[in-house]
């Protein structure tokens, strides 16, 4: 990856990994979460369901504790059936994150990066962070990064099929936090 250029790369990733370019087949989606508090209780639960036909004809559904609508787009516009109104910032985070993973990276245009070394009392920031894609010129540039930070080791552990079982160890690692007021990480053993 050219680091004076990443836009043109996040572009690029954005155009691979989305769901939102014009060029695509129509798509269904159905996309549950949980939101959690700082001590690990679940605040919000909700689905989002998204029948896409082109970018003039889709259907969202939005259900949650706080809200029910559904969005109806046609070449004459939006249209919205339940609730009137707009989602909360968390609400449509949800579909942003997995319709157009990359629509916010904008922000990281102009961002430059320091090494820094963190501790935590006599002890080093050492983790593993695990790097799914299915793209195996994308991973390689991720754990590429990764590894550039001082402590951090990118791990490639497959495709995006396989992150949901990483998901539900970090609610676990969450919880772990929050019973020892500790800091936990993960380490994978074994590899070089």
């Amino acid at each position: 990856m050219d680091p004076g250029n990443l836009q043109a790369w996040l572009d690029a990733r954005r155009h691979e990994n989305g769901l939102s370019s014009a060029d695509l087949q129509p798509w269904h989606v159905v996309i549950t979460y949980d939101q959690f508090d700082e001590d690990g209780d679940n605040v919000h639960s909700g689905v989002v369901e998204e029948f896409w036909g082109d970018p003039q004809r889709a259907r969202i559904n939005f259900k949650s504790d706080e809200l029910a609508q559904t969005d109806f787009t046609t070449e004459r516009g939006l249209y919205r059936a339940g609730d009137q109104r707009w989602q909360k910032r968390n609400e449509s985070e949800v579909r942003l994150a997995v319709i157009d993973p990359f629509a916010n990276a904008a922000i990281l245009q102009g961002l430059h990066f320091a090494r820094i070394e963190r501790t935590f009392g006599d002890h080093m920031l050492g983790c593993d962070v695990m790097v799914f894609c299915d793209d195996r010129s994308a991973t390689n540039e991720v754990i590429e990064l990764v590894n550039r930070i001082p402590g951090l080791r990118g791990v490639d552990v497959g495709g995006l099929g396989s992150a949901l079982a990483v998901e539900a160890l970090t609610a676990a690692l969450v919880e772990v936090n929050r019973r020892y007021k500790a800091h936990v990480s993960l380490r994978v053993t074994g590899i070089e």
